[in-house]
């Protein structure tokens, strides 16, 4: 049985009005519980019509209900009971969302014999008691111009109306009453609601995570354009204008746009069970499979384009209809003085021009936009409709882009290339930008898509607040300016490839610098900088910015200041793209830091030189198949090995060797070779008697020796002999080996004859180590007697390099700072060079 025959059965029966209401409980409840499969045929505007009709149904037999009880069977023509029932906001647009207030205003006449007033409160307790989400006003036809004097908010609800029911007589008074409500004082309204725009504008601006509703491009800047024309020409909607406003072309983009957005509201509130105007992450997963959308970033695009497609026509259309009723004689003379040249227009550093004039072809208006002073930094929406109509070639011709070359010189980049963008220029003279556009990043750290992120970071450029950043940014000559706004503009462009962005970024530089005739050089830093614009905040969070292999390994990706000037600055716009508050006094300092030590290592060219040869070799470890095997922990901890002579010294499968057996250490382990030569390789994590080892093995001749900390508190050694043993010899060594890893075993030692002047201790070798060599006569027991002494004063070796050439010694041993080689370096001296 549907509705209306069982709410009638219910009066005939004179039902209770609780019985009734669960009734019409029910009813919603079914009708809520079908809304999901409404949805799949129809998610847009049709599915708000739906619901919103229903409400009108149950409306309309409600108040059938309330009449019938109270006149019975002396009931009068409906049209004669002096009430109308009028749905207003979202309901009255008949944009209604699942979970929105039902916003319904009572009009009535207050005439004797009908009792007005307890008709209209017993038609809103069974509102309620039905579960009605009711949002109400009720007034008397005469006190609606009144109230709408009272409240911005009354006014704009009431110019929206919709009549559901009741009586015709009363709603036509109404009418009236909207008539007069419009014309009043039509300047006042229409300049409240553009101020209410702007601020809305303030507090939901553009976001990955929009509100659908009321943010930039959302709902609102649609139903702005409504208010404006409804009380300026009393259209029924926008497309029902009657001025020449828009195309045709323009306004299917802009309603196919809105149409998405009612889609994306009406999803939210079905998975969210609850009015919910914001597209958080939380939701994106079930939303995209509702619309069913390819993946979440179709989502998340289609809807920030939408938006901006929104807010664009939304302003232009609002800027066309202002301009035509704001117009005044004084205003006209003012333009014209302040004209720039033809129907363009300069005042208050904002650029205005006419609607509907010639439009730009892209080569023109890239001449127009760098004639431009520098002061401009504003585009009235009248501007932003003359761009939007530019013609755009097939092919741009190398002379448009050594205009877009030289648009890169402005001082008001960020401002120029924002109407660029906003209007779907700047992805066409940028073609890097192009897969980027509205591509969100839900990475826990930025706020914004990576197309505004990018323009956010051109703003931050323009307006450096860190004066140490400040100076180094004026001391660049006027080329590398241009070269670092292109940069600063295209540094992300990689983003949404599976491949690391840094590297698409770089090679997606390459070829648009190309088009733009920059130098070999100039393409040298931008591919430098992209390619490695994460690293500086990076190593300044992340790592130990005052160990000299992270700086070192720093300067070899940069090699030169100027590279690294740049790269600081970058970093600087890089970080306060994200949002204003992101560049803190904390992490400005870590990074100014690292900026301050890479200058004092830039000159050590010999430290230079070998990271650079490490890194080469890094780069080789990286592409063996068995390191890509490992996980990424064990990947880490190789390439993290921090001495620079372990990579250089040995090739990549030794290093992975020597790296897979130190992994599976628990206390120690050691290897013997005797081919053509004696050789010891010992790893261990306990510690090693070296001197006691050392002194037992004098009778053989010491050709070379390496000391390496590799990862897991793992210590490797290699020792190789110029000679080679027997058999006996060999099982002496290894019982020798076996009683090394014993810290109370004594030794006796000769003493080797080393002068003073063959010790050479440099305590300011780097930030990381000292350095300890020595240079003298090879003698029997030297390398015991020398780890002896280090043992004696508490000195342990983070890397050695001992070497024998021509029966001359060159031992080189490089000391953590944390060690006291320095503070006790004329003690070691004399306890060496014995007389």
């Amino acid at each position: 049985m549907n509705l209306k025959n069982q709410i009638e059965i219910l009066i005939e029966e004179n039902a209770e009005d609780f019985t009734i209401a669960k009734v019409f409980k029910n009813h919603i409840k079914e009708h809520n519980l079908s809304l999901n499969d409404y949805f799949l045929k129809s998610a847009g505007k049709d599915f708000s019509v739906h619901h919103a009709k229903m409400y009108d149904t149950l409306l309309k037999l409600m108040y059938k209900v309330v009449i019938r009880k109270a006149f019975g069977n002396y009931l009068p023509m409906i049209n004669t009971i002096p009430i109308a029932l009028v749905a207003l906001g979202s309901y009255g647009r008949e944009q209604l969302s699942v979970y929105s207030d039902i916003d319904l205003m009572i009009a009535y006449r207050e005439i004797a014999g009908y009792n007005t007033k307890p008709l209209i409160e017993k038609l809103l307790y069974l509102a309620w008691d039905s579960g009605f989400n009711l949002g109400h006003r009720v007034h008397e036809v005469n006190d609606l111009l009144d109230a709408s004097r009272k409240d911005i908010t009354i006014k704009t609800s009431l110019i929206e109306a919709r009549f559901i029911g009741g009586s015709i007589f009363t709603w036509n008074e109404v009418q009236n009453e909207i008539k007069a409500i419009r014309f009043d004082d039509q300047e006042k309204f229409i300049s409240e609601k553009v101020t209410e725009a702007k601020e809305r504008f303030l507090k939901y601006p553009q976001s990955m995570q929009p509100n659908i509703k009321e943010g930039f491009g959302g709902l609102r800047d649609a139903q702005l354009v409504f208010w404006i024309l409804k009380v300026l020409y009393n259209v029924n909607s926008i497309k029902n204008q009657s001025v020449n406003l828009f195309t045709d072309e323009e306004y299917r983009d802009f309603r196919i746009s809105l149409e998405f957005l009612f889609k994306v509201r009406n999803g939210l509130h079905l998975i969210t069970k609850k009015k919910q105007d914001k597209l958080i992450l939380d939701y994106i997963p079930e939303l995209t499979k509702l619309l069913k959308l390819k993946n979440q970033t179709v989502l998340i695009k289609k809807t920030l384009q939408s938006m901006q497609t929104i807010h664009q026509f939304s302003a232009i259309t609002v800027s066309k209809v202002l301009r035509k009723h704001r117009i005044k004689k004084e205003n006209i003379t003012l333009f014209r003085s302040k004209r720039f040249t033809t129907n363009i227009y300069i005042c208050n550093n904002k650029i205005y021009t006419r609607f509907n004039i010639k439009p730009f072809t892209l080569h023109t208006l890239l001449e127009f936009l760098i004639l431009l002073p520098e002061n401009i930094t504003k585009f009235d929406p009248s501007f932003h409709d003359l761009i939007a109509k530019t013609i755009i070639p097939d092919k741009i011709e190398s002379n448009t882009y050594m205009l877009v070359k030289e648009l890169y010189n402005k001082i008001n980049i960020y401002s120029i290339f924002k109407v660029l963008y906003d209007n779907k220029i700047l992805r066409i003279i940028v073609h890097p930008l192009r897969k980027i556009l509205y591509l969100a990043q839900f990475d826990g750290y930025h706020n914004y898509a990576v197309d505004l992120h990018s323009l956010h970071c051109l703003k931050a450029l323009e307006n450096i607040r860190d004066s140490r950043v400040k100076i180094i940014y004026d001391s660049l000559d006027k080329e590398n300016k241009q070269l670092l706004n292109l940069i600063v503009l295209i540094h992300d462009s990689g983003k949404g490839r599976k491949e690391d962005h840094s590297e698409v970024g770089a090679n997606l530089f390459k070829v648009y610098a190309k088009h733009l005739n920059l130098t070999k050089d100039e393409i040298d830093i931008g591919v430098n900088l992209i390619r490695y614009h994460t690293h500086m905040s990076s190593l300044a969070f992340k790592q130990d910015i005052h160990h000299d292999n992270t700086v070192l390994k720093f300067i070899a990706k940069l090699k030169t200041k100027l590279k690294i000037d740049m790269l600081y600055i970058l970093t600087y716009a890089d970080i306060n793209g994200v949002s204003k508050s992101t560049y803190s006094e904390y992490n400005s300092s870590l990074i100014n830091q690292l900026y301050v030590n890479t200058l004092e290592l830039l000159n050590r060219k010999e430290l230079i030189t070998e990271t650079q040869k490490r890194t080469r070799k890094e780069n080789s470890i990286k592409k063996q198949e068995s390191f890509q095997k490992l996980i990424k922990i064990k990947q880490k901890k190789i390439l993290n090995i921090e001495s620079n002579l372990f990579f250089i010294k040995h090739n990549v499968l030794d290093i992975l060797q020597i790296s897979d057996i130190a992994f599976d250490i628990q206390n120690f382990k050691y290897t013997i070779q005797n081919e053509t030569f004696l050789s010891i390789e010992i790893y261990r994590t306990i510690p090693l008697n070296l001197g006691y080892l050392l002194s037992k093995l004098s009778f053989l001749n010491v050709k070379e020796m390496e000391i390496f900390t590799l990862f897991n508190n793992v210590k490797y050694f290699k020792i190789n002999f110029s000679d080679t043993l027997n058999e006996m010899e060999l099982e002496r060594v290894k019982e020798i080996l076996e009683y090394s890893f014993d810290m109370n075993k004594k030794f006796r030692l000769s003493t080797p004859s080393i002068q003073e002047e063959d010790i050479y201790i440099d305590c300011l070798h780097s930030k990381s180590y000292y350095q300890f060599s020595i240079n003298a006569k090879n003698q029997k027991g030297l390398l015991a007697f020398i780890m002896s002494i280090f043992d004696q004063e508490n000195i342990n070796i983070s890397t050695a390099k001992i070497h024998t050439v021509k029966n001359k010694v060159k031992d080189m041993f490089l000391i953590e700072r944390s060690e006291p080689l320095c503070l006790k370096q004329n003690t070691i001296i004399k306890a060496l060079s014995v007389h």
